[in-house]
């Protein structure tokens, strides 16, 4: 038999002592065989690598989905208490606003819920809000939270300097400012006298009166990080607007309050508002909604697909690592004999080739953890305005163990098949020279792990034809305007330097007949909101048609634009004619608009009142211009009309020009 050893080139060393010592000493054998796997996959390390690669790829991909899932949707928000935290919105009329169950909140609806709601310890309004900061070289624009009296107390947040807003300092008079850690950090030197000194926001003087800690965020139910935090501030009219929808609240629910039951009392409240004031709240009711749900509604859906996508890419890579650990235990099926013959039991076999698995598969996981950390580390700014938590996604300790059972999973399924094939060959015809190969159940074997491969491709396949379907419908979908060679820019004006309307309309006219002069420049124009960026959605009254109650006025999203801007944005004017700067209250109405206000009649020449803005002001339709999508390029273009005064200059706009 030794003679047979040696000219079989086998080694003694890998059934000493595992082949002898079984299951008496199960870590001794784990240690044997594990060094008995580096030392193999060391003489082969073309094969170690390619199986590690082919790995890392599959696990690197699912730690990557993980952890952003992680993130979203499994770490408990970074609130104490986070589950009594919630959501407040109205339910609008689902005849003016049908399949809509969420709406923002008029300020006098929400004052009033809060003065009788008794569920909550305390609600708040909030919403964001841009300033430019000027004073300390080059201006910029900040990204604000404006909140209102108790929001820091809903949250349970503390800063690390000074304090949060008193109930006192919510008032449009207020000029307080609480930092963001990170700005405080960034732009004011991490200086521990910050308290007291003041920033220059909008030409106004605002004092530092705290500065939030590093892990306080709430970027997830804000369109993106806040760099500072000031009141809200709203004044006493707008406070007792009951008409308009255009504030979001939070709440937190008293201890033993549950969210049925605050809900409950909440459409009680909201069926009192209805009786009285009919003309504003008719058809529009109330719901609790939890912080957590509301952050992850519309991404739920499309990481669970994505996990179980590259789930199914880890499946094949098993499969794939599974060929060629069933090709490389052939290729050793009479080393394998020989231990047989030495007295190395079936289990042993079995034991030995699965530990080499789980080392590649271990290894594997590791360069996948790499891929992933490195993946996530480049990707999150591109995802901080798709997912919400985007700048809490991390490699942590459950995104360890996750890839540690993925590697251990995936060790045991791509090995457990070669292991145990290779475990039922037969002595003889293995020790053989020249054997039969092997055989006709090995070659089925094979067979299948490649027909598993492949199934499994063709179902990733298939939902990549479909995405890609559905990427092409979008490219080739008309949207209603043009939109290559066009750059934008966002310009607010702040409330000192520009306080009147005339001062506005000023600024507005000159910057754009200065933007028309620039060399390459074709056209410009300006715009509260650019298409598909959703917008303002408002009743319209037809004069000389009797005034409905809101919830039967049909509704259109409201844009206010300069001269220009459709000429800009090649939006084909199909009669009448575009706003010029003569006009003083004009519109033009989108084709669906003016089929769902006047049918087959000419709107050209017909008057509108847009009753959220004014109630006496009436309009002039000027045009009629084709249908723009406005909320994304998979609904259809809504109703829409766009208007010009110069008694109503805006503050900030949005200006395009195509080049």
């Amino acid at each position: 038999m030794a003679r047979l050893v040696k000219r079989q080139g086998a080694k003694e060393e890998p059934v000493t002592p595992s082949s002898q010592a079984g299951w008496r000493s199960l870590p001794q054998t784990l240690g044997a065989d594990v060094r008995y796997a580096l030392r193999g996959l060391g003489r082969t390390p073309s094969f170690a690598l390619a199986v590690v690669a082919v790995l890392a790829l599959g696990i690197g991909a699912n730690a990557a989905i993980f952890s952003i899932l992680n993130a979203v949707l499994l770490r408990p928000l970074p609130f104490p208490d986070p589950d009594r935290i919630v959501r407040l919105f109205h339910v609008p009329p689902q005849a003016t606003f049908p399949g809509m169950t969420r709406f923002a909140l008029s300020p006098a609806n929400f004052y009033d819920w809060q003065r009788d709601a008794r569920a909550f310890e305390s609600m708040a309004l909030y919403r964001g809000r841009a300033f430019t900061l000027t004073g300390s070289g080059t201006p910029r624009t900040l990204v604000a939270g404006a909140v209102g009296a108790g929001f820091f107390d809903i949250v349970r947040a503390r800063p690390s300097l000074g304090r949060v807003f008193r109930a006192d300092e919510d008032t449009p008079a207020a000029r307080v400012v609480i930092l963001s850690h990170r700005f405080w950090n960034t732009h004011m030197g991490a200086a521990p006298d910050v308290l007291g000194r003041t920033l220059k926001l909008n030409d106004e003087p605002y004092t530092v009166v705290g500065v939030m800690p590093p892990d306080f965020t709430v970027a997830s139910w804000f369109p993106t990080s806040r760099e500072i935090w000031v009141p809200l501030g709203l004044t006493d009219d707008q406070r007792a607007v009951r008409e308009n929808h255009n504030q979001q609240a939070v709440a937190r629910l008293r201890s033993g309050v549950e969210l049925a039951q605050a809900r409950s009392e909440l459409e009680v409240i909201a069926k009192r508002l209805e009786q009285a004031y009919p003309q504003a709240n008719a058809g529009w009711g109330a719901t609790v909604v939890p912080l957590r749900d509301e952050i992850v509604r519309d991404v739920r859906a499309t990481l669970m697909m994505l996990l179980a996508a590259v789930g199914l890419v880890l499946l094949i890579a098993c499969a794939n690592v599974g060929n060629l650990l069933f090709t490389r235990a052939l290729g050793r099926r009479k080393e394998i004999a020989i231990r047989a013959a030495l007295g190395a039991s079936r289990a042993r076999v079995f034991q030995q080739l699965l530990i080499e698995a789980l080392v590649l598969a271990l290894a594997g996981g590791a360069a996948g953890l790499l891929l992933a950390y490195a993946g996530l580390d480049a990707g999150t700014s591109l995802l901080s305005n798709q997912v919400p938590r985007a700048d809490e996604i991390s490699i942590d300790g459950r995104v360890l163990l996750f890839a540690l059972g993925a590697s251990i999973l995936t060790g045991i399924l791509a090995g457990i098949v070669p292991a145990f094939r290779a475990g039922r060959a037969q002595l003889t015809d293995a020790l053989k020279e020249g054997g039969r190969g092997d055989g006709a159940v090995g070659l089925r074997t094979r067979r299948l792990l490649v027909v598993c491969e492949v199934a499994l491709s063709v179902v990733l396949l298939m939902g990549a034809a479909v995405m890609l379907r559905t990427l092409r419908a979008l490219q080739t979908v008309d949207a209603g305007f043009d939109p290559h060679n066009v750059l934008t820019m966002n310009v607010a004006l702040p409330g000192t330097r520009y306080e009147t309307p005339s001062q506005r309309t000023a600024f507005f006219d000159a910057a754009l007949e200065r933007l028309r002069a620039l060399p390459g420049v074709a056209a410009a124009g300006a715009i509260d909101d650019l298409p598909l960026e959703g917008g303002s959605v408002q009743p319209i009254v037809v004069a000389g048609r009797p005034e409905l109650l809101p919830r039967d006025q049909p509704t259109v999203q409201v844009r206010a634009m300069t001269p220009g801007y459709l000429m800009t944005m090649s939006i084909p004017v199909l009669r009448g004619r575009d706003v010029a700067l003569r006009d003083v209250d004009v519109l033009l109405v989108s084709r669906g608009a003016a089929k769902l206000l006047w049918g087959e009649a000419d709107p050209i020449g017909q008057r509108v009142t847009l009753p959220l803005m004014s109630r006496t002001l009436t309009r002039e339709v000027v045009g009629i211009v084709a249908d723009v999508k406005q909320d994304s390029l998979s609904e259809a273009a809504p109703p829409t009309v766009y208007y010009y005064t110069r008694e109503r200059p805006w503050a900030g706009l949005t200006f395009a020009l195509r080049t």
